[in-house]
């Protein structure tokens, strides 16, 4: 009897594993697949594992674009009111007169212009945009920015995200035509993914699940190094080295690799 529950215990806590491992899996996946979206970075599901970090700001010259110097979201707005924040500040002025993201999401949807009658919409370092009309009237708005607080939750939806409760900021700054660049470090992800793989050979495959997800995080291994173009050298931890499009682990080819893991 002590033996039969030492032996589910031990299934019951590598199960427990495997499922933590293929979350930051899927993790690291979805921050590999916003590498380059404006703003984007990973964020925690909660506020109190929150803490800012500033992503590198890039010189666009494009009109109704702007980065956010500090810490800071800005507010958008669904056809169904719901507000997401974003650090993503590039727009476009619609027909409707608002300004909106790409996926149609609204930034203060107080600001609603008549399109034929402005002549300039301008983002200044007070945290203000304003609006001149072509009779040289003037419009001057307040760009609100917000944190999650610390009893926050955090949804992540690429570069949108969505916080129960936020606070306000108030010292951190725009700079018109300026855009934040995607905190995603490719290489640091594919060493993570290196060191879950090289985690997962440790161990004795305990399901056919698991074996497919091994096979599974070899291929995506693999096909990474091809698409973002890492060199083995940036890498080369835990005995792998990626050549010709093989895996080498401890001296074994790839297809001794899947065999040592097989069931």
């Amino acid at each position: 009897m002590k033996k039969t529950a030492a032996c589910l215990f031990y299934l019951f806590t590598m199960l427990i594993c495997f499922a933590d491992v293929v979350s930051e899996y899927h993790d690291l996946l979805n921050d590999l697949k916003n590498y380059d979206v404006i703003g984007y970075r990973h964020m925690p599901s909660s506020g109190e594992e929150y803490s800012f970090v500033q992503g590198a700001l890039i010189e666009t010259g494009i009109p109704y674009t702007f980065a956010i110097m500090g810490e800071g979201y800005i507010q958008l707005v669904n056809e169904k009111n719901e507000v997401f924040y974003s650090r993503s500040c590039f727009f476009t002025l619609a027909q409707d007169g608002y300004l909106k993201t790409g996926d149609g999401l609204v930034f203060m949807p107080d600001l609603r212009v008549d399109i034929g009658k402005v002549k300039e919409i301008s983002f200044h370092l007070d945290n203000t945009i304003h609006v001149v009309h072509t009779d040289q009237s003037e419009q001057v708005f307040p760009i609100d920015l917000f944190a999650p607080s610390k009893k926050s939750k955090i949804t992540s939806y690429g570069s949108y995200y969505s916080f129960s409760d936020v606070v306000r900021v108030e010292k951190s700054r725009v700079y018109e035509g300026f855009l934040e660049l995607s905190l995603v470090d490719i290489s640091g992800c594919l060493i993570k993914m290196e060191e879950l793989l090289f985690e997962l050979a440790q161990r004795k495959v305990i399901s056919l699940e698991e074996y497919i997800f091994r096979c599974s995080l070899i291929a995506q291994m693999q096909n990474m190094y091809s698409v973002y173009a890492i060199s083995k050298k940036d890498i080369s931890r835990y005995g792998y080295d990626f050549v010709d499009q093989r895996v080498v682990y401890s001296g074994f080819s790839f297809d001794e690799f899947l065999r040592y893991i097989e069931l």
